[in-house]
């Protein structure tokens, strides 16, 4: 797990992102929507999430209903 320290950048984006695009431009973590389903568009998917761990990013979810 990773925890963000102060001074960190992190973003928070509802449209789906290439995580491996985000991570070079000095982002360490993202901030992600969940709601109990991954049928809305810009809801984290177990795929995208699958990707923001390989691509190095810590991850927040915000729940959103």
């Amino acid at each position: 797990m990773m925890v963000a320290s102060p001074g960190q950048k992190g973003a928070d984006y509802a449209a789906r992102l290439d995580p491996a695009k985000v991570a070079p431009l000095g982002y360490r973590f993202v901030v992600r929507y969940i709601n109990g389903t991954t049928d809305h568009w810009k809801v984290l998917t177990p795929r995208e999430r699958d990707a923001i761990h390989a691509a190095g990013l810590g991850l927040m979810c915000v729940w959103e209903t």
